[in-house]
């Protein structure tokens, strides 16, 4: 039987086919308004930032995956795959990557280029040509569309991708295998200290102070500064360390699992809650991690034997998963407070900025009306704003001024944006 329709084809629509498209209209709203050309020849970048490096390892890996289930007949499986890669490259490179495509500067002659942002462009060109190559079997008209597109000024372009060839990589290379495991724990402990931040209902931009994690996989300690920055930035906090087995993230209880030992121990479950009851739980559950397996007064047990729960110490929430233990500081000062207070007002004025229709790049003038909390909050953070919104000035206004009104920490603002001459 053939499991198809209408609802799984928009699903995939919705999955791949919107996906790409975005990233391609991302790049090429950019590229056309940075003078970016296609390179000389095309080739694979060598770049030295790290994010440019490991979305070339994902790609080069994507495309021997797809290539080899093609020639097993399985499409099935090739599409799965670059649907994965798709979800990494625009739900973790575009997304922290955007401010490089962001930055001024244009790829003109006689300026000064910005190596770093050529880099993005080179690196998110490649991906976005190969990409097209490997998914040419599978989605053939979008992907032609896209590939002639981004070629029609490159001297080494074919009339079609399908006349491509399909792309050869060399073989897995060890450092880019611990980088892209550097990298996946980033996006995990990320994903783990915004659920321990939901539990506790902090908003996305409050700043929180201190964020712990422990790994139970091996990470190359290079790249430990690299998985720092990346959650101190997707989890909205301040400082982010590695903790060894020795500190304790959490109060850990362990209870017998009474339900599965009963019949396998029968009259003996008392003596063995005594004795749980004299262990150091911690210690027991870091040998059971490591062995599977623990001997209790002549009784082998394994973890499927007990409850374990974890109780948060003061002013933290504690999460885990089977990879890594994550706790976070909820505890909030007033500076930290005035902050997401800037933040929750720039996401507003950004939102003002794409309801009044204006461009990517118009620079804006800024009125605003406000309480003293506000005004003291726009004094503080001034620069920051501006460089955000794109704001030549921000003007206080004594008098109330018509515009959109905004809420932010139980204080009100009245705001008015106007494109700068």
């Amino acid at each position: 039987n053939l499991r198809f329709g209408p609802s799984i084809a928009n699903d995939i629509r919705r999955q791949v086919i919107i996906p790409i498209w975005n990233i391609y209209s991302f790049f090429t709203n950019y590229a056309i308004l940075d003078k970016f050309t296609p390179p000389a020849d095309f080739k694979s970048p060598t770049p030295k930032n790290l994010m440019d490096k490991w979305i070339l390892a994902e790609m080069k890996e994507t495309s021997e995956m797809v290539k080899e289930y093609l020639i097993l007949y399985q499409p099935d499986k090739a599409a799965l795959s670059i649907e994965n890669f798709i979800n990494l490259l625009s739900n973790w490179y575009i997304r922290r990557n955007r401010r490089r495509f962001w930055k001024s500067g244009k790829f003109e002659n006689n300026t000064k280029i910005d190596h770093d942002k050529y880099s993005a462009y080179e690196t998110l060109y490649f991906v976005l040509i190969t990409l097209s190559k490997i998914m040419s079997p599978i989605i053939p008209f979008i992907t032609d569309e896209i590939y002639c597109n981004l070629t029609n000024e490159a001297n080494w372009k074919k009339n079609s991708v399908h006349m491509e060839d399909f792309p050869v990589f060399n073989k897995k290379n060890k450092e880019n295998e611990k980088l892209q495991i550097a990298t996946r724990a980033a996006m995990r402990i990320s994903s783990l200290g915004r659920s321990a931040r939901s539990k506790t209902q902090i908003k996305v931009r409050q700043p929180i102070n201190n964020l712990l994690f422990r790994s139970k996989q091996q990470i190359d300690p290079k790249y430990l500064e690299m998985i720092k920055e990346q959650v101190q930035d997707e989890v909205n906090v301040k400082n982010v360390d590695i903790v060894d087995e020795s500190y304790k993230l959490s109060e850990t209880n362990i209870t017998l699992n009474k339900s599965v030992l009963g019949p396998k121990i029968g009259n003996k479950m008392g003596d063995l809650i005594k004795e749980l009851n004299n262990l150091d739980h911690n210690l027991l559950i870091k040998n059971l991690q490591k062995t599977d397996s623990i001997n209790i007064n002549d009784i082998e047990l394994s973890i499927q034997d007990f409850n374990i729960e974890h109780d948060n110490l003061k002013d933290t929430e504690f999460i885990e998963d089977n990879n890594y233990e994550v706790s976070i500081e909820t505890k909030l000062n007033s500076s930290l407070i005035n902050e997401g207070s800037a933040r929750e007002l720039i996401h507003s004025i950004q939102n003002l900025r794409k309801d009044s229709g204006f461009n990517i790049s118009d620079k804006i003038i800024m009125t605003y009306n406000s309480d003293e909390y506000l005004k003291n909050i726009i004094n503080k953070f001034e620069s920051h704003i501006s460089e955000e919104i794109l704001a030549k000035n921000i003007i206080f206004k004594q008098s109330k001024t018509e515009g959109s009104s905004f809420q932010i920490n139980n204080s009100n603002i009245v705001i008015s944006l106007k494109i700068s001459n």
